[in-house]
């Protein structure tokens, strides 16, 4: 298991100061642009002072820091390295830049995702009332003949079920298929790193949130269609 790794530090200038000591660490994360190993300001300047021994006052100890932040607040960030005076790669902070810019079109993208999914909802149900309506006569004769409206409306239901689950499941290997051959080969040619799974746990409840939402929908629907014409 990676996410907890020992460290042992040799310093190197040992063969004059035979010093030897060991961290327990934890990687934060992973990057194909930088070749080196990141650690905390502080962490590093400890290191320094405990086993670095410069020949002179004026030479520099390397400090290197690796800042985690929100990409919406770069711009903040970038005013806080000039006003103190860092150094900073702008090419990466460019890139953090492209990404916010990414980040904010794929957000964008799923709001209006959400919006055609509501319609396509709404189509579902006007598609379900139509049904019921053209059925009518067929219903009436059913239920005359002494067919429990109970069992009218559990047909109905395991036919919309069903749609919805083929639905569902169609959808999900779209989206997956179109993450993992075109999102991700797209991002990796910015060098974006992209955490999360195809669907979060999140996505999963909203999604079921959704689907029973709308399968609840149609039954209060069809029940009160099956208590119109039965009540006729």
């Amino acid at each position: 298991d990676l996410t907890s790794l020992k460290l042992k530090l040799l310093p190197s200038d040992s063969l004059r100061y035979p010093t030897k000591a060991a961290f327990n660490a934890k990687i934060a994360g992973y990057s194909d642009r930088i070749s080196a190993v990141l650690v905390p300001c502080d962490f590093l300047e400890h290191l320094n002072t405990t086993f670095s021994y410069p020949q002179a006052e004026s030479d520099t100890l390397s400090k290197r820091i690796a800042v985690r932040f929100a990409l919406e607040r770069i711009v903040e960030l970038k005013k806080y390295l000039a006003d103190h005076g860092y150094e900073t790669n702008e090419t990466k902070l460019r890139i953090g830049e492209n990404a916010a810019l990414f980040r904010g079109a794929f957000v964008a993208v799923g709001m209006l995702g959400f919006f055609v999914l509501l319609l396509s909802l709404t189509g579902v149900l006007l598609t379900v009332q139509l049904m019921l309506t053209r059925s009518k006569n067929q219903i009436e004769s059913i239920l005359i003949q002494g067919v429990r409206p109970a069992a009218v409306l559990m047909w109905y239901l395991k036919g919309l079920a069903l749609l919805f689950l083929i639905v569902t499941v169609v959808s999900f290997f779209v989206v997956y298929g179109v993450k993992t051959m075109v999102v991700l080969p797209f991002l990796d040619g910015f060098s974006f790193e992209v955490e999360g799974e195809v669907l979060s746990l999140k996505t999963i409840v909203f999604l079921s949130f959704v689907v029973v939402t709308m399968v609840a929908v149609n039954a209060a629907m069809i029940v009160v269609e099956l208590r119109r014409i039965f009540t006729r």
